[in-house]
């Protein structure tokens, strides 16, 4: 359905076997009567079609000032069909919808004046076509498929809509989907966390388009609408078959505020656009009940600012992804589900109809908000990364193609790297790495200060390049299946250990290593042959690590000295042999 002023259209199937022998599309007219309640005005017969090919037209319709623009299937052989009503010329013969096929399912439509945003799917694709009015028909403008970069590997059941105000744009949405089920022959891993059935979203105009957003997890459907007049949009969708249904707001300056639930659950939500956020307006589907199903409106006021309601935001956890795509194959990492102490961590403002254009674009804009540590403070993150049809390296990829992704600890003050987590490397022959890794920082020992987390992108070849933002509700990191690592992104010992120096013999300089599990005093010394002191290395309060120290003894003569540790109760020799 859609609607002009007061006047709202809907098309739909009829099949009646005691009327007809063929299915049809009916176009019904609504008008406001007595008292402001609709009724229908007229119905018309649209196109007929066979009677075992009912349930499957899906027509979908666009109403604006100039004409009406409905898309609809026929047959299950051929691909979308349109029919036009222009107010000047009356309707136009059935036509075919360009670069569709028996593959092009599940159309949706948004209007303009004369023009149209069509988004369908195909082959677990979302493709995307924009038509303006040429004469007395249409000129499609180049397909272009939308879920490419957004490393989701299948895409479903797309909407659409139009933000008319002065930067006008087109939100599209959809289901995707990846799981790591689906490469477990070639896996490496046994690894089965990495599952997502997300919301996504993608804004942008004709061939204009920005980056990704995706929210939440076991999504079904999403639905979305926007504001006439000015920028800002509502993204809603249901999660665990109806359960569960949700939203989020586009605000006009790109950016999106917390996941929040609708009031009413069901299996498809359905939002209305409105002259303003007050006039948007929310429905649900829903099928808990037996036949007949019910459209159960919603009384959420997206008016409300933020921070005027309760919001569930400190359960809400935050990503982002940098998406390298070549020919086909997408290479994604993502850090998220940062926190401090307990307290979520965002990432730097990022406006959803920006595109990638290169290389230090996306590292710099896979960055958190500062945050402050010391040597108390508990850090919590997580990384995942996987590749999207990894199948066609053998064929694309070049002999050298080269990618690394890392995660990195920064020092604010300086752009220091102190630690650095998840070193990934993809090339022609290395793709079935992929992980959901969780990690618990130790930062004993760390200089207090500002520090922030962040994804760094290098590659040797021309790619496409995309971000996406990630909002998460269901996240739950459980503090005893952490990786701990320290500051510095290294493993902490789980043993006292002290190590045979490096080189041995050696002149006039060695190395000493050492782990500790850990926080306690340190002493490190070296002793001749005869047991007297003959140097201190260490000794001072040292965090749980691994550690590693120089010993140069140029002042010493040849011959055996003993170098002791001692911590706590844990205390180790060995010898070693200078020889000069």
């Amino acid at each position: 359905m859609d609607y002009e002023g007061n006047t709202v259209l809907i098309v739909c199937e009829y099949f009646d076997p005691a009327l007809t022998t063929d299915s049809e599309l009916w176009l019904f007219t609504f008008n406001p009567g007595s008292g402001g309640l609709y009724s229908i005005q007229t119905y018309e017969t649209i196109i007929t079609y066979p009677a075992s090919y009912f349930g499957n037209a899906k027509p979908v319709i666009a109403f604006t000032s100039s004409q009406i623009f409905i898309v609809y299937r026929k047959n299950a052989s051929e691909g979308l069909k349109q029919r036009t009503k222009w107010y000047d010329t009356g309707w136009t013969s059935e036509a075919n919808v360009p670069q569709t096929d028996a593959n092009s399912i599940n159309p949706a439509v948004a209007g303009r004046a004369a023009h149209v945003h069509i988004v369908f799917e195909s082959l677990a694709e979302i493709h995307y076509k924009f038509a303006y009015r040429q004469g007395s028909s249409w000129r499609y403008e180049s397909l272009i498929n939308l879920s490419s970069g957004s490393g989701f590997n299948q895409n479903y059941h797309p909407s659409i809509s139009i933000s008319d105000g002065s930067n006008a744009y087109v939100m599209a949405s959809w289901q995707g989907v990846y799981t790591t089920a689906l490469d477990k022959i070639s896996a490496k891993s046994d690894n089965i966390g990495m599952t997502r059935y997300a919301a996504v979203a993608k804004v942008g105009y004709g061939t204009n388009w920005g980056g990704f957003s995706n929210f939440s997890n076991y999504v079904k459907y999403t639905n979305n609408n926007s504001i006439n007049a000015v920028a800002g949009s509502i993204l809603a969708w249901s999660e665990n078959n109806g359960q569960v249904s949700k939203y989020v707001k586009r605000r006009a300056n790109g950016l999106y505020d917390p996941i929040e639930p609708l009031s009413t659950n069901g299996i498809h939500p359905i939002i209305s656009n409105g002259s303003s956020f007050e006039n948007i307006k929310a429905m649900v589907f829903n099928t808990s009940t037996s036949a007949p199903y019910l459209l159960n409106r919603c009384n959420n006021d997206f008016f409300i600012e933020l921070l005027q309601k309760e919001t569930t935001e400190q359960l809400i956890s935050y990503g982002r992804s940098g998406v390298v795509e070549k020919d086909g194959i997408e290479f994604l990492f993502n850090i998220g589900d940062v926190s401090l102490n307990g307290n979520t961590i965002k990432f730097i403002e990022r406006v959803d109809t920006l595109p990638v254009t290169s290389i230090e674009e996306m590292n710099s804009a896979a960055v958190t908000e500062t945050f402050n540590l010391n040597s108390s403070s508990e850090l919590i993150f997580s990384n995942y990364y996987y590749v999207v049809n990894k199948n066609l390296a053998d064929s694309l990829l070049g002999e050298n193609f080269n990618l690394t992704f890392k995660s990195e600890l920064v020092k604010a003050s300086g752009n220091e790297v102190v630690g650095t987590f998840d070193v990934v490397s993809y090339n022609k022959y290395n793709l079935d790495k992929y992980a959901n890794l969780s990690y618990l920082v130790d930062c004993s020992g760390i200089e207090s200060g500002d520090y922030f987390m962040r994804l760094t992108t290098t590659i040797n070849e021309d790619v496409n390049l995309y971000i996406s933002d990630i909002q998460r509700d269901d996240i739950v990191l459980e503090k005893a299946h952490l990786l701990t690592r320290n500051f510095k992104g290294e493993s902490i010992p789980v043993t006292y250990s002290l190590e045979q120096n490096y080189p041995n013999p050696f002149n006039p300089n060695t190395t000493i290593r050492y782990q500790l599990p850990q926080d306690g005093r340190v002493t490190l010394k070296v002793y001749d042959i005869l047991g007297s002191e003959v140097a201190t290395l260490v000794n001072e309060e040292k965090p749980a690590g691994r550690y590693e120290v120089n010993f140069n003894a140029s002042s010493l003569a040849s011959g055996v000295y003993i170098y002791k540790i001692t911590s706590g109760s844990y205390v180790s020799s060995k010898k070693m042999l200078l020889v000069k």
